[in-house]
């Protein structure tokens, strides 16, 4: 069926388009090409392929992939994405970022946009997954009316800072609305969920600097309640399957 949850996050005309630091990542080609075998693996588990542009080898048109991730459910998802993270060497890790995504696919754009895709399930697939799935229900409705994408839009994630000093302080605003938007109409374990995977965005897409990461991570978390709204969450999600 439709998931109207992941249709939202992912299908939007509009991607990030901040660039904040100035950050030199060297991929070997060693390491581009783990990155896409193990997109390989994933893209067949929808019946796709790795598709060839003159010499390079590229990911399919961004908008294939939506179309077969938006027919499952999140479990479904995080079975396929469990397929791909756990392919990718430890060593190529560091090439999951923009600037390697817009060398593999057909233009910027989408390598902006499979960056975010990456990014977003790397956290709702990982670490927040409880979260997410506990809060499954309201964050597809929420987000039918407004995106992920828009949302980090209206919050100012594609602001562009002129002063290097104020980079941070400006994703972390831009952290602190999301959560805050999603506070008001989902409660605290679904804004937590979404304030980090926005901040896993911005780490993978290299806006900022490792500390200002730190620091978003714990506005994130900056309730003394936090951990506690995380565990019950955690345990609703783990009696309810």
């Amino acid at each position: 069926f439709l998931l109207t949850l992941f249709s939202s996050i992912i299908a939007s005309n509009v991607t990030l388009s901040r660039v904040s630091r100035d950050v030199n990542t060297v991929c070997t080609p060693e390491q581009v090409n783990d990155l896409l075998s193990c997109y390989a693996r994933f893209l067949a588990l929808y019946n796709l392929n790795i598709e060839q542009v003159g010499a390079r080898s590229v990911l399919p048109h961004f908008t294939r992939l939506y179309y077969e991730i938006n027919r499952q459910s999140l479990s479904t998802i995080c079975l396929n994405w469990n397929v791909l993270t756990s392919c990718i060497a430890p060593f190529s890790l560091q090439c999951i970022n923009t600037q390697v995504f817009q060398k593999i696919t057909y233009d910027p754009r989408e390598g902006v946009e499979y960056m975010q895709n990456h990014a977003f399930f790397e956290y709702a697939c990982g670490a927040g997954n409880n979260l997410f799935m506990a809060n499954e229900a309201c964050l597809a409705t929420s987000l039918a009316v407004s995106s992920f994408p828009k949302r980090l839009l209206d919050c100012g994630g594609d602001s562009q800072v002129e002063d290097p000093g104020m980079l941070c302080a400006a994703a972390q605003n831009t952290n602190r609305c999301i959560k805050d938007s999603f506070m008001r109409e989902c409660g605290e374990s679904a804004a937590i969920g979404a304030c980090h995977a926005a901040t896993n965005i911005a780490r993978r897409a290299e806006e900022v600097e490792p500390m200002c990461l730190m620091d978003m991570d714990m506005t994130c978390s900056s309730s003394s309640d936090s951990v506690l709204v995380i565990v019950a969450a955690t345990l609703a999600y783990i009696f309810a399957r």
